[in-house]
């Protein structure tokens, strides 16, 4: 296609018009040329290159190497003194994308926390096309188009409404960190530009480019909280590499010779004697081979790509060779601090372990059977509500090695939680018809954090009894019983004063303690992590992590055990909640929340009332 420059054709109307002699020049020459301009879709996970030909048969590439990002691409190339575009003949050649670099082709189902500190701004990308973001207290919904740029580079262009965008440059300098860019429109107006780290929260993203070999959903991606800095050399030193929930620890004795203690029972002896070579090649980028066998012939070895993202910690790509053949590539996360991935202190030992610490009149409830026991074979997509009291902790286990904690709100002022929820991961298995096993862990790379093991048997139901051992920083902490259910309201009564609460059911008192009939000095500790302290009977303010703020509010029964609530918080923001009373001080909600005086949301959890 022929194009002809307008500003050109301006520029020779403008001279043949004499309107040039104003300033006294000589008549310049003005040059028209004919270009090419070449327009084509892009899909992601493909890269593209023009290219042309004279015969049919040569092809050359024309411009440059372009990733597909999902729009149109749009090229005018010259056709001035035999330009690029000489020739007789053009194709587009389509090729999938690369498998370098760290950005990823998608970001759908991937929540990414803009700051550097845990708990900071959260941008969730719901799909590949909607997503909310969480900065403001408000659950803010967009829709977004992405782009990968580049092996390292990405582009999310978000729309939160017609005069109201946004767009978020990302710049990846290592699996799942890098920094980040943002401007800010309304109504075509730069408003705010900003800036800083940013992290994946939870699990480690879709595959860099599209290698499937580098998806490791085992391994947590922690803030960075020091500069990426590669040791000069590894002899003395420590690491522990994890690409799986148990981490191997690797002893580099000298310079050249080290040992692997493997965390699981694998193929070879349980400690295993290496030779290595460790090459420091950049900033933040290391190698490390390490040669297993006779002498470090024949055995197997392991080629490392290191990439430092937080001291001298940071992510492998693992490429394991086995008779001199590539078998199989993983990835993860390796540390140097030798007190992380230690084998679990008081797990086994002679130390009895504490008492348990709920209080037995009060705790664990009495459990009445209303539905034979039925064990599942995976927890993965279901949230259940750990009870250890009668306001619970929220665990969904949305991956089949992880999830997210959200403490219960009489908790949630005492531990840090960050939106969304605690990240941990999981191990669940069988253990009898009506038993089973689950040990959740949290913490910096999977390492170090706390760990809960949890001894479950079935017993209505989904709804299980436990034991749970708390172990911090590797020892053990403390010994809990509760129940285990996907209900959200306790699904069995607990004796709030009688002579045990042992397995009868003669000591559960009937429920004696009606709901308040007027919140005054009253407040309600939502487990979505919203606390309504009300001053009066009209009243109040409302807290949660991101500030607090004053309310009007109308509280009145439907029922005995029903009761509305209107909170009015700005003219053109309310909530609306249905409150089902269990008794007097815990039930469940519904509620709907109101913005800009339009519908919003609906969601439902559970609270606990407290009085001065």
């Amino acid at each position: 296609m022929k194009r002809i420059n307008a500003t050109l054709l301006l520029a020779a109307a403008l001279a043949a018009s004499g309107l040039h002699q104003l300033h006294a020049q000589a008549p310049a020459t003005v040059g028209i040329n004919t270009a090419i301009e070449v327009e084509y879709p892009t899909e992601l996970g493909k890269s593209y290159t023009l290219q042309g030909s004279t015969n049919f048969a040569s092809w050359t590439d024309l411009g440059e190497y372009l990733p597909g990002t999902g729009r149109n691409v749009d090229r005018i190339y010259s056709t001035k003194h035999g330009g690029e575009v000489k020739f007789n003949y053009y194709r587009l050649a389509i090729a999938p994308g690369p498998t370098n670099g760290f950005a990823p082709w998608t970001l759908g189902g991937i929540d990414v926390e803009l700051d550097d500190q845990p708990g900071g701004d959260v941008t969730k990308f719901l799909t590949i096309t909607n997503g909310q973001n969480l900065s403001e207290g408000d659950t803010d919904g967009f829709t977004y188009l992405f782009s990968r740029l580049g092996d390292n580079s990405a582009r999310a262009d978000l729309t939160y409404a017609s005069n109201r965008t946004e767009t978020i440059n990302f710049e990846f300098t290592g699996l799942g960190v890098g920094t980040w860019s943002s401007d800010e429109y309304r109504g075509g107006k730069l408003k705010r530009h900003d800036d800083g780290p940013f992290r994946i929260v939870g699990v480690a993203p879709v595959a860099p480019g599209t290698s499937p070999s580098a998806v490791n959903p085992n391994v947590v991606v922690a803030p960075p909280v020091a500069p990426p800095a590669p040791p000069s050399s590894l002899a003395g030193l420590d690491y522990y590499f994890q690409s799986t929930g148990v981490p191997d620890r690797y002893q580099f004795a000298s310079s050249t010779a080290g040992s692997e203690i493997q965390g699981t029972p694998q193929e070879g002896s349980p400690t295993n004697g290496f030779g290595y070579v460790y090459t420091v090649t950049g900033a933040d980028t290391a190698t490390l081979q390490i040669s297993f066998g006779y002498y470090g012939i024949g055995g197997d070895r392991y080629d490392c790509d290191l990439t430092f993202t937080d001291g001298s910690a940071g992510h492998f790509v693992r490429h394991t060779y086995r008779r001199g053949v590539l078998k199989h590539t993983d990835d993860g996360a390796f540390s140097q601090d030798s007190s992380l991935g230690a084998p679990v202190a008081g797990a086994g030992s002679s130390t009895p372990p504490p008492a348990v610490t709920n209080i037995p009149p009060t705790w664990p409830p009495v459990v009445t059977a209303t539905a034979a026991p039925a064990p599942l074979a995976s927890l993965f997509g279901n949230t259940f509500y750990v009870y250890t009291s009668p306001s619970p902790d929220q665990y969904r286990f949305t991956g089949t090695f992880y999830g997210y904690a959200t403490p219960n709100a009489v908790r949630s002022s005492e531990v840090e939680t960050t939106p969304g929820g605690n990240v941990y991961m999981y191990t669940y298995s069988n253990t009898a018809p009506n038993t089973a096993s689950l040990v959740i862990t949290y913490g910096y790379y999977n390492l170090g954090g706390d760990r809960e093991e949890y001894d479950l048997t079935y017993v209505d139901g989904s709804t299980c009894t436990f034991n749970r051992r708390l172990y911090r920083l590797g020892t053990l902490y403390t010994n809990q019983a509760g129940i285990f259910s996907t209900n959200p309201v306790l699904p069995y009564a607990y004796n709030a004063g009688g002579t045990g609460g042992t397995g009868g059911t003669t000591d559960v008192p009937a429920n004696t303690n009606p709901p308040p009939s007027v919140v005054t000095g009253h407040t309600f500790h939502m487990n979505t992590g919203e606390n309504l302290a009300f001053t009066s009977a009209t009243a109040g303010s409302q807290s949660d992590p991101t500030g607090s703020s004053s309310f009007t509010c109308v509280y009145s029964a439907s029922d005995a055990y029903t009761y509305a609530l209107h909170v009015q918080l700005k003219s053109d923001k309310w909530d609306d909640y249905t409150l089902s009373f269990a008794d007097g001080s815990h039930g469940s909600f519904v509620r709907q929340q109101y913005r800009k005086g339009l519908y919003f949301d609906t969601d439902s959890d559970t609270f606990t009332v407290t009085t001065p």
